[in-house]
């Protein structure tokens, strides 16, 4: 099996403290608890609007799941 691997390093760039960044991975066709953390989500951002939000979804989408 072919493995690639590279060492850690930090971020080149930070964020500013304004920005909050939500890291949403592998849904797996689950989209009930999908929308669970979208409602998670939205109340974070309505109880703290002066923030900056940014969503970012990776990973598997589908597969699995019983809404693949």
């Amino acid at each position: 099996m072919y493995r690639m691997a590279t060492p850690w390093q930090p971020s080149p760039k930070k964020l500013r403290d304004e920005v909050v960044v939500f890291a949403v991975g592998d849904i797996h066709g689950y989209v009930e608890q999908l929308r669970e953390l979208r409602a998670f989500i939205q109340s974070e951002i309505d109880e703290n609007p002066d923030y900056q939000y940014k969503i970012v979804y990776l990973g598997d989408y589908i597969d699995r799941g019983p809404h693949s």
